[in-house]
């Protein structure tokens, strides 16, 4: 299993910062990559999305269900099914003390194929990555420039 993790300083409060973040169905305004994401029925504070992105030319479709928990700032993800044998991780939106704030990304990836992995893993794992700092990266921009 491959752990990714990105951290990025945004100088925006938590709270408004974890606004943007949560607003996952705007994601394909800003995100390159980010394809499409389609809000299925959820319950509270649960959410199910249909992702649909391209991660470096690599195309990838999933659903996904989101725990979002208020009070601490942070989401909870894992992949129901898709393209992904395992798929999950968190965000983490925290307070610098400077009116700014770190946001964390955490994911886990298998891929499910193990004798795929042996030849084209490295290179999945660097398009994830990519991806990834991408996204954050995007999120940051988003928050601080509107």
């Amino acid at each position: 299993m491959i752990r990714i993790k990105v951290v990025n300083k945004i100088n925006k409060k938590a709270g408004e910062v974890f606004k943007v973040v949560k607003d996952f169905k705007k994601y394909a305004d800003f995100i390159s990559g980010v394809k499409q994401i389609t809000e299925l029925p959820g319950n509270g504070n649960i959410l199910r999305m249909r992702w649909q992105v391209d991660f470096d030319g690599a195309p990838f479709e999933w659903t996904e269900e989101e725990i979002i928990h208020k009070q601490s700032k942070t989401i909870s993800f894992k992949a129901l099914e898709g393209d992904f044998y395992i798929y999950c991780g968190e965000w983490r939106i925290e307070d610098t003390g400077d009116n700014g704030s770190n946001i964390k990304l955490e994911a886990y990836f298998d891929w499910g194929v193990p004798n795929m992995e042996k030849h084209v893993g490295a290179m999945l794992e660097r398009k994830a990555k990519k991806a990834l700092k991408g996204m954050v990266l995007s999120l940051k921009r988003k928050c601080e420039n509107g």
